[in-house]
């Protein structure tokens, strides 16, 4: 075979590689659409800080990760936007309200007449989040996106709504963490308690559970001392059995209300 020949099989050789070649780079990357995998639709969770609610939002791929969160008329409240842990900031479509490097801090009005707004970041298109503002009834009503009883007795004393936080088995509690609110746990979890209600200074609460047959299976918890408005506390122990239990809630020694919790 001549040199010519050999010459010309392999410049046809190298050629037929480099299409081959970018033949197979154009197939992988048809499939590049930017998906926001992380996206969860669901209530956005919130952690108690002493009696105000935190909640920690990001947006992950330009979006925001959560697609609902809801106050309460009397919630103390702080919300928070980033983005690779950068602050965002971030408006309410439809009321004059707007977060400083990225977090929005108020106080929900124990009179507030309630209603439905969007949050939106200021600066950017990030999607929205639809912010529900339940107000104070005259009946028992549950939210269920995030399991969270709200029991609207007013009298002095009385508990108004409770709040159940899942601290995960094997983690430690840290208020930067954002926490599921649920009325649902796995055997060796702990739980976060958040209680509010027109509670007089010097007031105190005391829990118990009991089992399926009312009976009491453990003493109760050591009493705390409770202020008007929201009280959260963390951390407590859950019953080391699986099955269905009554978290119950003593206000100054007295039952004061019951939370049905399922333990898997």
């Amino acid at each position: 075979m001549s040199k010519k020949t050999i010459l010309i099989r392999s410049v046809f050789l190298i050629a037929l590689a480099f299409v081959v070649t970018g033949c197979s780079k154009k197939t992988t990357n048809t499939n590049t659409t930017n998906t926001n995998t992380n996206v969860v639709v669901t209530e956005a969770p919130f952690v108690m800080n002493g009696s105000t609610k935190v909640f920690s939002l990001k947006l992950v791929n330009g979006l925001f990760n959560y697609k609902t969160m809801t106050f309460y008329a009397g919630d103390n409240v702080e919300v928070r936007l980033t983005s690779n842990n950068q602050p965002v900031d971030f408006k309410f479509q439809n009321v004059p309200a707007t977060s400083t490097n990225g977090i929005f801090r108020t106080i929900i009005q124990d009179d507030d007449k309630g209603g439905t707004y969007l949050l939106v970041c200021s600066n950017q298109e990030c999607g929205s989040i639809t912010l529900t503002v339940i107000p104070k009834t005259n009946t028992n009503t549950t939210n269920g996106n995030t399991n969270q009883a709200a029991n609207t007795n007013t009298s002095p004393n009385q508990i108004t709504k409770v709040e159940l936080q899942r601290i995960p088995a094997g983690t430690t509690f840290s208020p930067n963490n954002t926490y599921e609110t649920t009325t649902s746990f796995n055997v060796g979890d702990q739980f976060g308690l958040s209680v509010t209600g027109e509670f007089k200074l010097g007031t105190t609460l005391a829990h118990t559970f009991t089992n399926s047959a009312g009976k009491e299976i453990e003493a109760q918890s050591k009493h705390q001392n409770l202020q008007p408005g929201t009280n959260g506390s963390c951390c407590f122990s859950l019953p080391t059995t699986a099955g269905s239990y009554n978290l119950k809630l003593y206000v100054d020694g007295k039952a004061a209300q019951s939370v049905p919790i399922t333990l898997k």
